[in-house]
């Protein structure tokens, strides 16, 4: 039969074993209870990471259905339908917009060149639809890679708002005011897509 002692060492180990230095002032009764503690913690822990792993592999089957379900980024604009839901409406019509940035990308690019180049004083002084143009783009390329992953609109609605509640909290404030510009500009693009994502703007 194990005496007092033996028993508390056990229980020490245990406790060691479930990582909490014991004090050897604890009694044994002391011992139990933190043990049970302890235990009771490592199990929360496993049930809450086992939770939301589960959480993880489903969004991921979601994500791969969604995909699946809305073909490539350039044909989604399609479904706007009776068939499509007013989510998938909005979104259609963001990635309309973002799809004709990213078409027009190339030709404006040229054209901001071209204008360059024959004089450009004159190219910089005129560029406002340049700067939107680069505003526009930089924002169609995040939502189209977002869109690509099989991001829900929901999820796309909340990163989104984020940007502009950022943008918004901590407004361009450089000394150089052509960067001041591209901030602005880039803050009225993403609160322009938050608009036509909850249906108060079409494009």
């Amino acid at each position: 039969m194990k005496n007092v002692t033996d028993v508390k060492n056990e229980l020490r180990l245990t406790l060691l074993e479930l990582g909490v230095e014991p004090d050897l002032r604890w009694s044994e009764a002391s011992l139990k209870e933190k043990i049970a503690v302890q235990q009771a913690a490592l199990i929360e822990t496993s049930r809450i990471y086992t939770a939301r792993e589960a959480e993880k592999a489903k969004e991921f089957a979601a994500q791969r259905e969604r995909i699946s379900l809305r073909g490539e980024f350039a044909t989604f604009s399609a479904q706007t339908g009776q068939t499509a839901s007013k989510a998938d409406r909005h979104l259609s019509c963001v990635t309309r917009w973002a799809q004709h940035v990213i078409d027009n990308h190339a030709k404006l690019s040229a054209k901001f060149a071209e204008e360059y180049a024959e004089n450009p004083l004159y190219a910089m002084s005129w560029s406002s639809k340049y700067f939107e143009h680069a505003a526009a783009y930089t924002v169609a390329i995040r939502i189209k890679s977002m869109f690509d992953s099989g991001v829900s609109v929901t999820a796309l609605l909340t990163e989104v708002m984020r940007e502009v509640f950022h943008r918004a909290k901590y407004p361009a404030n450089s000394t150089s005011p052509t960067s001041n510009i591209c901030d602005t500009t880039i803050l009225a693009t993403w609160a322009k897509v938050a608009d036509m994502l909850q249906g108060e703007a079409r494009w």
